[in-house]
């Protein structure tokens, strides 16, 4: 009879204290407060290394702070919508004969903050003496017919606010209104 054995290795870590220990980190903290009370900032968190590694072991993985955005969508004015005054009345007509009135309104509130800005006109025109569909008075006529003429619209004024949001306004004037019978001005003569 023939014995035969096989030989296999186990236990092949060294002797002694030299078990390996990873590195570890602490709980995160909670995040701190933002940094501001509207329109962005910053929050932060942190967590501190609760174990360290020995010389065989692996350091802890991944970052020590953490940094988000906050606040970003909290605008620090309160929301105001624009709000314009109501038309005035129609002025008296300029002339009897191809005359022209106007009404005028303000911004009575402007926009602030995410608030919805002032659009349209601010002060218009509209033909008289005769009023449009009527028919031209005996006598008005002396001439061919001229239609209106606008002139070109200026420049936009200052902004009414140095920061989050103002308005502008333009105006423009009646260069010539139409007579004899012309087409009529009729359209805004300011913007905002």
């Amino acid at each position: 009879a023939h014995n035969e054995e096989e030989v296999a290795p186990c236990k092949t870590q060294p002797c002694g204290n030299d078990e390996c220990i990873d590195g570890a980190f602490s709980d995160w903290s909670d995040w701190t407060p933002c940094q501001v009370s509207c329109n962005g900032g910053t929050s932060s968190r942190h967590r501190q290394i609760s174990s360290m590694a020995n010389k065989c072991g692996h350091e802890p993985e991944g970052p020590a702070s953490e940094v988000r955005f906050c606040n970003m969508h909290v605008p620090c004015e309160a929301r105001v919508d624009c709000a314009l005054s109501q038309w005035s009345d129609w002025t008296s007509c300029s002339s009897s004969c191809s005359g022209v009135k106007s009404r005028s309104r303000e911004v009575a509130t402007h926009g602030q903050g995410d608030g919805v800005s002032c659009m349209g006109a601010l002060k218009e025109s509209w033909p008289c003496g005769p009023e449009p569909g009527e028919s031209m008075q005996a006598g008005c006529v002396i001439g061919p017919a001229v239609d209106c003429v606008f002139g070109a619209w200026g420049s936009w004024g200052t902004c009414s606010a140095t920061c989050n949001g103002g308005q502008r306004i333009r105006t423009r004037a009646i260069a010539h209104d139409g007579t004899n019978g012309g087409r009529r001005c009729t359209g805004a003569l300011a913007h905002v």
